[in-house]
């Protein structure tokens, strides 16, 4: 019997999000972005849920087994490292309004932004950003709380009107959720750049980032740390694209898209090393001879991917004698 692809919960309801977040089950995948919602965004998500608008489906993935190390953790968050043997959902669309909920309800803070200051008005019947003062103004992850009670006994009689329909809108808003199954990591790139049209698409960096991921190596949190050491050395940052250009050259001896995007798993593993090795004899090179003190002086960001695959090509570790000089082919001179 086929196993069905596709599900649709139109009913899950606002504990049931926080549940499954809570515990581990629904998690961000590695190329999802970072949380970048603010307070006025999430305060007109919550209005809409108040107001009984629909607020868009969530779409998730139930991945096989061996992605379960696949995800992307929210330090702030204090979430539990999975369980090998719990089941794993991925979020493919709606990680903003998740999280959003998620750090609302629990009254947390996140990325120095203090949720718990997200109140409902009990007079205008209004979502502010202000600090509670459980008379008029109740702190949502107060007024949703199994605690709410010790809150809503000290309200007047108008007050706890409000506050219990605000809770019942909350409490009774059927979410609706769209789980994919038996999908590969090559698909699910897909179908989440396919749903995210109107949203931040995957760039080329995100997609071979996932595309290439194993438990023993990640492609983004290797170059974030490549990224840390060029800061510490006054260097600055280097742009995602320009690692992965470098890699393209020295793995396929090409780095258009469509050459990058048969990067696989082994050849990131296979030249990684010489990556980084290439691009730190280039940013010396530019940095001693062309008088290039930061990432920002660079005109052409590919430059560095360029410079590093000649230094590769040339099969010396040895850096380049300073010379002052105005013309890039010089160096192919030195190192070829």
């Amino acid at each position: 019997m086929d196993i069905q692809k596709i599900k649709i919960k139109g009913d899950y309801k606002l504990a049931d999000i926080v549940h499954d977040i809570e515990k581990g089950i629904l998690r961000i995948p590695q190329f999802q972005r970072e949380f970048v919602w603010d307070k006025p965004r999430v305060i007109k998500l919550l209005e809409s849920i108040y107001l009984e608008y629909p607020i868009g489906s969530f779409f998730f993935w139930d991945a096989p087994r061996k992605y379960y190390d696949f995800y992307r953790d929210i330090a702030e968050l204090g979430l539990p490292k999975p369980d090998k043997y719990e089941k794993i959902v991925f979020i493919l669309d709606g990680q903003q309004r998740l999280t959003s909920l998620y750090v609302t309800v629990k009254g947390l803070t996140l990325y120095g932004r203090d949720y718990k200051k997200i109140c409902f008005d009990l007079d205008e019947k209004v979502f502010v950003d202000r600090t509670p003062d459980n008379q008029r103004y109740v702190s949502i992850c107060d007024l949703l709380s199994n605690e709410r009670y010790d809150v809503y006994e000290g309200l007047t009689v108008e007050h706890k009107k409000a506050f219990n329909e605000c809770f019942q809108r909350f409490n009774n808003y059927p979410f609706s959720a769209i789980d994919v199954r038996d999908k590969e990591l090559d698909e699910v790139c897909d179908i989440f750049e396919r749903i995210n049209q109107g949203g931040q698409k995957l760039n080329l960096f995100d997609l071979i980032s996932a595309s290439t991921w194993t438990p023993e190596f990640d492609l983004r949190l290797a170059v974030k740390g490549e990224n840390e050491k060029l800061k510490t050395k006054g260097f600055g940052e280097i742009d995602n694209e320009v690692y992965l250009q470098a890699l393209s050259l020295i793995a396929k001896g090409s780095c258009t898209r469509p050459v990058q995007l048969q990067l696989k798993a082994e050849d990131v593993g296979k030249f990684w090393q010489n990556t980084i090795e290439s691009i730190a004899l280039a940013i010396d090179y530019l940095r001693n001879n062309l008088g290039v003190v930061n990432s920002i002086f660079i005109p052409y960001r590919s430059m560095i991917a360029l410079v590093a695959y000649l230094f590769f090509k040339s099969g010396r570790k040895l850096k380049p004698r300073t010379i002052r000089t105005s013309s890039s082919m010089v160096l192919a001179d030195h190192i070829l």
